[in-house]
């Protein structure tokens, strides 16, 4: 049986925030880890994103540093929440968030790359996908705010004033956003976690590590 490779970018990993952030192990010859002893099979995992991370490696017999290789791990995933978390006060996301200026905004790379992305997919999905929800995901008791009270029409009219991925801009050299009006709100839920498993990828194959 071919290889089976990780999928890249999937946008729905971790919709909202729910679920687990994992990533399975595939060997090289068969897609269902069946000569994979305990000798061979190594795991890694913890606590992010408020979920948690599983990464398992078949190093078939090869001596790789777990323990640098699970730092390494923590690193990215630490960056992308301070990047992209709306639960993080002070992260890179969060900052936007609070900004009322409707002046151009810097990015990191990382940030333009995620929000770009969703911007594509926002378009292709004629905004049935839409990253400046926010406002309604936090109305509804979904966000950091936690809430059980159920919103009337006009606040979910209100809210929906402050939403719609068109009411933001993109520059991408040097990397920047634009708020169109200053209570635009971004989740990247929907989008984040997926891209933190593509980095996690790409950091194991640059370690040499090809079956995870």
């Amino acid at each position: 049986m071919n290889p089976i490779r990780p999928i890249r970018f999937l946008p729905n990993i971790g919709e909202l925030g729910i679920g687990f952030l994992t990533l399975f192990l595939l060997l090289a010859n068969t897609a269902c880890d069946r000569d994979a002893t305990p000798e061979k099979l190594s795991t890694l995992g913890g606590l992010t994103m408020g979920t948690t991370y599983t990464v398992k490696i078949n190093h078939q017999g090869k001596p790789f540093p777990l323990e640098k290789i699970n730092t390494g791990i923590i690193e990215i995933l630490t960056r992308v929440n301070g990047e992209m978390s709306t639960y993080v006060e002070n992260s890179d996301l969060s900052m936007i968030n609070q900004s009322e200026t409707l002046g151009w905004i810097p990015l990191s790379s990382n940030l333009y790359q995620v929000i770009d992305m969703a911007m594509q997919i926002s378009d292709l999905s004629e905004g049935s996908f839409d990253i400046t929800i926010g406002p309604l995901v936090n109305l509804w008791g979904f966000g950091p705010s936690k809430t059980k009270t159920v919103p009337d029409s006009p606040t979910i009219k209100a809210a929906l004033l402050n939403s719609g991925y068109r009411k933001i801009k993109l520059r991408e050299s040097p990397p920047a956003l634009q708020k169109t009006i200053a209570g635009i709100y971004i989740d990247l839920s929907a989008i984040a976690k997926g891209y933190a498993v593509d980095l996690i990828a790409e950091y194991l194959e640059q370690t040499g590590i090809e079956n995870y």
